[in-house]
């Protein structure tokens, strides 16, 4: 399963934990695409990036010229299907931590993807949130 990530420049200090998380942890070890802006290349020379990491830039996208970067964010993971070479994919931020050994089984049950939620409770998130959400 390939593992897309969309970041920018003040989660950069993040991804760096995400990524050692998921060298220790995700022991199925497809492709992974981390999607920043060209003007934050100087931050991702500073982090060891996985053998099997595509760099993929946001600039490259003239539909986003003039929007924010964070803005940005939801456009491109839903175009993370174009760039996924697996049948299935997974989408995660920055501040994602695999915490224990971790592979693609636990994403799937029996051959198709496993969706958590939980409804939203009366004091969580707060409602500014939920919109966007």
């Amino acid at each position: 399963m390939d593992i897309v990530v969309v970041t920018y420049a003040p989660d950069i200090k993040l991804l760096r934990h995400f990524l050692a998380s998921y060298d220790l942890y995700y022991q199925s070890k497809n492709k992974l695409f981390i999607f920043a802006s060209r003007s934050e290349q100087y931050l991702l020379e500073q982090i060891r990036l996985p053998q099997n990491t595509t760099l993929l830039y946001r600039d490259d996208y003239p539909e986003l010229v003039g929007t924010t970067a964070y803005s940005q964010q939801p456009y491109l993971k839903m175009l993370a299907y174009q760039v996924a070479t697996t049948e299935y994919f997974c989408i995660m931020d920055s501040d994602f931590l695999f915490i224990q050994p971790t592979s693609d089984e636990d994403f799937l049950r029996c051959g198709k993807p496993v969706w958590f939620y939980r409804p939203w409770g009366e004091n969580e998130p707060p409602l500014r949130w939920r919109k966007q959400s």
